[in-house]
C-alpha cells in the first residue's frame, strides 16, 4: 500500500490531472460517441429500408395499373366488331368498308397512344394480310 501511494506522490501533479482527465472526460465521450453513432447508423438504415420499399411499391402498384389497362384495351379490341369485321379471314371486305373500318378502329388505337404516355405503338396484324401499325417503331416481332 505504502508502495502504491509512493509511486501516486511521485508520479506528479500533471500526470495525475492527465489520468483523471481521460478517465472521468475522454473515455466516456468516446464512449458515448461510439454508442451515438451505432444507433444513428441502425436508425438511417431503417428508414433507407422502409423508404426503399414504400418506393418499391409504389412502382409496383402503377405497373398493375398499367398492366390492367392495358389488359382492358386488348379485352376491348378482342371484342370489337369493327376489329373482327377488318381482320377477319372471310368474307373479302370491300375497299370502302375496309377504309372506314381501318379508320374507325385507328381513331380508337389514336385516342389511347395520346392518353396514356406508357404506349408507345400498337401493332395489329389479322390472318386476312389486314395489318394497323401506329406510333413508334414497334419491334413486336
Amino acid at each position: 500500500m505504502r508502495r502504491y501511494a509512493r509511486s501516486a506522490r511521485s508520479f506528479g501533479l500533471k500526470r495525475k490531472a492527465v489520468i483523471i482527465f481521460l478517465l472521468l472526460v475522454i473515455l466516456p465521450t468516446l464512449g458515448v460517441g461510439v454508442i451515438v453513432q451505432l444507433q444513428f447508423n441502425q436508425i438511417l438504415r431503417k428508414q433507407f429500408k422502409d423508404t426503399t420499399i414504400r418506393n418499391l411499391d409504389s412502382v409496383v402498384s402503377q405497373l398493375e395499373e398499367q398492366t390492367s389497362t392495358v389488359e382492358d384495351i386488348a379485352d376491348y379490341m378482342i371484342l370489337s366488331p369493327d376489329l373482327n369485321e377488318y381482320l377477319r379471314p372471310w368474307p373479302e371486305l370491300s375497299n370502302e368498308r375496309s377504309e372506314n373500318l381501318k379508320r374507325a378502329i385507328e381513331g380508337m388505337l389514336t385516342f389511347h397512344l395520346f392518353s396514356k404516355k406508357y404506349i408507345r405503338s400498337f401493332s395489329i396484324e389479322g390472318f386476312n394480310g389486314h395489318n394497323i401499325d401506329m406510333g413508334g417503331a414497334c419491334h413486336c416481332r
